[in-house]
C-alpha cells in the first residue's frame, strides 16, 4: 500500500500547492471539469506518475492480480431480484 501511494495524485491538492499560481491568476475556484484548470495537473502530476508506474512491472502485476481477485469475488455473488412487492 505504501508503494501505491507514490502513484496517487489529487487535483485539488495539486491546485492549492504547485498549481496555486494558476489559481491565483485565474481568480476562480479550480474545477476539474474546466480544461484549463485540469491540464497543468495532468501534465505535471498525472503523466509523471503514470510513467513511473508503467516502468514498474511488479506494481502493474500486483494491481492486475488484485483486480482479478476482486472480480472473482463479485462474480461468485448471485444476482438476486428484490422480494415481491419491494421497489428500488
Amino acid at each position: 500500500m505504501r508503494k501505491e501511494i507514490a502513484y496517487f495524485t489529487s487535483f485539488y491538492s495539486y491546485s492549492f500547492t504547485r498549481g496555486l499560481p494558476d489559481v491565483l491568476r485565474a481568480r476562480a475556484w479550480p474545477r476539474i471539469t474546466r480544461f484549463e484548470d485540469r491540464w497543468g495537473w495532468i501534465v505535471t502530476s498525472v503523466v509523471p506518475r503514470f510513467r513511473m508506474f508503467d516502468g514498474d512491472p511488479r506494481s502493474i502485476d500486483a494491481s492486475l492480480r488484485r483486480i482479478v481477485a476482486d472480480a472473482r469475488i463479485y462474480a461468485s455473488m448471485p444476482c438476486m431480484l428484490p422480494p415481491a412487492g419491494e421497489t428500488g
